[in-house]
């Protein structure tokens, strides 16, 4: 049906309706204009979805397990303030990962004990990358460590947010090249 304005009364009838071709903006679309962009939107919603399943999959299956994982002490040593916890991660995927450990300490960096609230985690040999096999659950003594700014007062002792990053290559990184990491670290 066409409404006394002359559009058609149902959205559906302004793509595949017989309302003589003529779309709500008066533009005449042909049948070969109304495939052709149905197609693109049918393009556009999978190429989101299939974008949105892969973020959702990294972070469903790879995770610290919060009530497993714990702060446990920290010093400062050398102008750096290093942060050891207890930290256990899944890896419910199946294939293998190397991640890198973040921290964000934003109360310890507004009252001045590491002067940026992110920090890198290393385990006890100095390596900033970590590997938890397939459908496995690894434990690590982590290092977070942050430049000293000056207080020497932590702000609490609870577990810090901790972002994980799936790293694509195997390289182990150190935090020093030209000190021996059992120089600097308490084990």
């Amino acid at each position: 049906m066409i409404d006394p304005d002359g559009q058609c009364r149902s959205d559906f009838r302004i793509w595949f309706g017989n309302c003589g071709g003529v779309s709500r903006f008066g533009v005449k679309m042909s049948m070969k204009n109304k495939v052709l962009s149905c197609i693109v939107i049918i393009i556009v919603i999978v190429c989101l979805s299939l974008c949105t399943r892969m973020g959702i999959d990294v972070e469903r299956d790879l995770k610290v397990l919060r009530s497993d994982s714990w702060f446990d002490d920290f010093y400062i040593k050398e102008d750096k303030v290093f942060m050891k916890c207890e930290i256990t991660i899944q890896n419910k995927s199946n294939q293998d990962r190397y991640i890198k450990l973040f921290a964000n300490m934003e109360e310890d960096a507004n009252n001045g004990l590491i002067k940026s609230p992110t920090v890198s985690g290393y385990d006890k040999e100095g390596n900033d990358k970590f590997f938890v096999s397939a459908n496995k659950t690894k434990k690590y003594k982590v290092f977070f460590v942050g430049d000293f700014a000056g207080n020497t007062v932590k702000q609490d002792r609870n577990l810090p947010a901790i972002e994980l990053v799936v790293m694509k290559d195997k390289v182990k990184g150190k935090i020093s090249e030209n000190k021996s990491w059992s120089d600097v670290v308490k084990k």
